[in-house]
């Protein structure tokens, strides 16, 4: 049957289509879940192409810009104005070993705010205290929430 056919299909049985594919995806979670992460990693060069492209269209490069330019509002609240020189270069070497660290070892390094700058239940302050180095895949799956286990183990 022709593609013609199945968009004409899906049109008129938009409904039904769509509760078909909930219900296959509901039995079939653990199967897409795999399926998708072989897709990713066998089309990883491919997909990466294409993220690089998509980044560089005007409505994704203005969201960038405007995300940057509110992270940075945001880090500017959040530093206080008692910080000393000492401080400040405290901070810059920080991210100056985040990044060495990047090149060295090869895996992608943050500067995590231990108390997020914009957490729900409580906001840190951008000062060296609040400041860990953390792989990025950690500190992407940490998200904006405070992980009172490293707190505990830094604070007691």
């Amino acid at each position: 049957m022709s593609k013609e056919y199945w968009a004409e299909y899906y049109q008129s049985n938009k409904e039904t289509c769509l509760s078909r594919a909930k219900q296959w995806y509901a039995d079939n979670k653990d199967r897409k879940k795999l399926y998708d992460k072989l897709r990713r990693e066998q089309k990883r060069e491919e997909l990466s192409a294409f993220e690089k492209e998509r980044a560089k269209l005007p409505h994704r490069r203005a969201a960038h810009n405007e995300e940057s330019r509110r992270r940075k509002m945001v880090v500017k609240q959040a530093s206080p104005s008692w910080l000393s020189e000492f401080d400040l270069f405290h901070i810059q070497e920080i991210y100056h070993l985040a990044q060495l660290r990047t090149k060295a070892l090869g895996v992608a390094f943050h500067v995590d705010h231990i108390l997020p700058l914009r957490g729900k239940l409580v906001c840190g302050l951008h000062v060296p205290s609040n400041l860990q180095l953390l792989p990025a895949k950690d500190n992407i799956s940490k998200g904006n929430r405070v992980n009172f286990q490293l707190s505990k183990a830094k604070y007691g």
